[in-house]
């Protein structure tokens, strides 16, 4: 996991958007990034507003690689 994605660690392409900052890398969960990138890159109400299919993007995401991660706990 990153430890620090933000909106200012972003580059967009034309069909893909990636991370970059060489400054921090670390082990842990990859739900930290996620949370963290929404908690410091999105305004709270947008945030509120549109969690729910957020994660539920994410999920579908790691259901695509063949990665499972309960709702609950991501949720949590």
């Amino acid at each position: 996991m990153h430890g620090d994605a933000h909106a200012g660690n972003l580059y967009f392409l034309p069909a893909a958007v990636g991370l970059l900052d060489w400054q921090v890398v670390q082990c842990g969960q990859g739900m930290r990034d996620v949370a963290y990138f929404l908690c410091n890159s999105l305004p709270t109400e947008v945030r509120r507003a549109e969690e729910g299919a957020l994660l539920d993007r994410y999920l579908a995401a790691l259901a695509d690689q063949g990665v499972t991660l309960d709702e609950a706990v991501a949720l949590e």
